[in-house]
């Protein structure tokens, strides 16, 4: 496994498990799957969002998580979600692409994305 993935699946399970706290546990196994890193093959596959391991698709139409506009008691509990992860990963938010499918995100500022882009530049030589 690259940095790269690692780093895409750790903040999956992180938004995983905030989801978690805030839902409760998913009813089934089936369900489980529908927070996933966008940069792994089921998010380039479905093609959502374009592949980032900052990025981890969330689907709410398997009923364990909800839409965050279904509900001000689910709006919030998205804001909360984002708060908690804030404490570990930095600038994070979240979006919604439709009703049955929407992102949470590292906002990374420009100045540190330059970093990163010089820094991998220059390892991979």
């Amino acid at each position: 496994m690259t940095n790269t993935e690692k780093f895409a699946k750790d903040f999956a399970e992180d938004v995983f498990d905030a989801f978690a706290k805030a839902y409760g546990q998913p009813r089934n196994p089936e369900v489980a799957d529908s927070v996933y890193p966008s940069w792994s093959d089921a998010g380039i596959k479905l093609g959502w969002a374009d592949p980032d391991p900052r990025v981890v698709v969330v689907g709410t139409e398997s009923g364990w998580i909800s839409d965050p506009f279904s509900h001000e008691n689910d709006h919030g509990k998205w804001e909360s979600v984002c708060a908690s992860l804030r404490k570990v990963w930095g600038n994070v938010q979240w979006d919604s692409i439709n009703a049955g499918v929407h992102i949470v995100f590292i906002d990374i500022s420009p100045e540190w994305m330059k970093l990163i882009v010089k820094r991998s530049v220059g390892k991979k030589s």
